[in-house]
């Protein structure tokens, strides 16, 4: 506490109230009229090694994170903070999207998806979703089933990413120091590995 006789009253209590309420509101202020509202894509600004080169594939997918190949070439995209998931549609094989589909919105960061035996699953920060049938019902996408609600709640790094193991069993990673792992059967399922920091998606092979 400070004890200066003239601390809590007079011109210092309106320059702490000055600087509480008005700087706070200035600094939003500026950095939302100094960041446009949709960043634009200059792909002419990228370099790249001789022999290569960059299109763009799809836009106006808000938020995209989590990538899964699905069946027709359909590209199915989870997201972050938008809670949104998608569909991708190259009609014509020509690597550029026609349609973008919001298959789903309202979601808990619903970034981990993959693709098995014609569903669609997408990993929320507690829950699996399951959206069968999804390649034939696109634009009129089913209630998605519950496959497990038992994961950890935590929204700091809680946002899972989710891949399939050739064969039955399903694996699982969020940003946490564990690689915990679930099956889609009902027998238990032991963490993998532990002690990794801060793992952003896998990817599995067989050895």
């Amino acid at each position: 506490m400070n004890n200066h006789p003239g601390y809590s009253r007079g011109p210092w209590r309106k320059i702490i109230f000055f600087i509480y309420c008005f700087c706070p509101v200035t600094a939003w202020v500026f950095l939302l009229s100094a960041c446009p509202v949709r960043a634009e894509i200059r792909l002419e600004t990228i370099k790249l090694p001789k022999g290569f080169l960059i299109e763009l594939y799809a836009g106006k997918v808000e938020g995209a994170r989590s990538l899964t190949l699905g069946p027709k070439g359909v590209v199915f995209v989870g997201s972050h903070r938008p809670g949104k998931v998608y569909a991708l549609l190259d009609r014509n094989a020509d690597q550029r999207v026609e349609e973008v589909i919001t298959l789903a919105e309202g979601l808990e960061s619903p970034n981990g998806v993959a693709f098995r035996q014609g569903s669609l699953y997408v990993a929320e920060i507690s829950r699996i979703l399951r959206f069968e049938d999804i390649v034939n019902r696109l634009h009129n996408p089913p209630k998605p089933v519950v496959v497990n609600d038992t994961f950890p709640r935590d929204r700091h790094h809680g946002w899972k990413f989710i891949a399939f193991w050739p064969g039955e069993g399903r694996w699982i990673s969020w940003l946490c120091p564990t690689a915990p792992s679930w099956s889609p059967t009902t027998r238990p399922v032991p963490f993998i590995a532990s002690a990794i920091k801060n793992p952003v998606n896998f990817s599995m092979g067989v050895l």
